[in-house]
């Protein structure tokens, strides 16, 4: 069963360019195109070739999943160490006499509800303007 260049290149960790030469110094003429396809023995050229690549990549995969699984890593909890129930808090009943309360001091008084005019200029005092 044959498979496309382009996959066995992905799932051997090497180049397109780098698979299609070593074909090639093996006596395999194959066109650098991603959708070619290559037939077993080929693909179990390059498996045997680049093994190793695809067990790196493996590695690697693997390490980066450890990695991300440790840093993601859910709280940590101490032995023996249990959570003390909140206690409430106690309102204790004081008194304050009135001079030490705060007093506000009325100063003045601004009416809100009659709306204010504005003085108006007189006629006599404006001067024409001149044209």
């Amino acid at each position: 069963m044959s498979i496309r260049l382009s996959k066995a290149c992905k799932d051997l960790n090497v180049g397109m360019a780098t698979a299609v030469e070593f074909l090639a110094k093996k006596g395999h003429k194959i066109a650098a195109d991603p959708n070619s396809k290559i037939s077993d023995e080929e693909h179990l050229l390059l498996a045997k070739e680049f093994n190793k690549d695809m067990a790196l990549k493996l590695e690697s995969e693997r390490l980066s999943q450890e990695r991300q699984a440790k840093e993601k890593a859910e709280t940590v909890a101490l032995e023996g160490f249990q959570k003390k129930p909140e206690k409430k808090e106690e309102m204790i009943p004081t008194t304050v006499s009135s001079d030490l309360r705060p007093h506000i001091k009325e100063v003045g008084h601004i009416d809100l509800e009659k709306p204010k005019s504005a003085p108006q200029p007189s006629l006599k005092e404006q001067k024409p303007e001149p044209n």
